[in-house]
């Protein structure tokens, strides 16, 4: 036997599922924040730093400064992680080292 519910029956039903996305999508949206907060901790808690693997051997402390500098690895980390975050959130992935390109082309091939 089929009953009928009414209009507040069927929006109580659309009530609880749009209730049921929303919380499935700020869970997402938390598990990625603490996500990328935990690999970008990672990242630094490497030992050596990015300009050991990016400058040569015998680069000068001069050269190591001004690249540290020009990827503003000298500003304080939660500094660094929100700019980070920001460039994330709008698609720009950066240049890629290897390819000498952006990421975006370069994952776009």
């Amino acid at each position: 036997m089929v009953q009928l519910r009414g209009i507040s029956g069927y929006l109580a039903g659309r009530y609880r599922l749009a209730r049921y996305f929303v919380g499935r999508l700020v869970s997402g949206v938390a598990t990625l924040l603490v996500v990328s907060v935990l690999v970008f901790a990672a990242m630094h808690l490497v030992p050596g730093s990015f300009a050991d693997v990016v400058l040569p051997f015998d680069a000068t402390p001069a050269q190591r400064a001004l690249l540290t500098h020009q990827y503003g690895l000298d500003r304080p980390l939660p500094v660094q992680y929100f700019d980070w975050l920001r460039h994330m959130a709008v698609g720009n992935f950066g240049k890629s080292l290897t390819a000498n390109a952006r990421v975006s082309a370069v994952l776009a091939r």
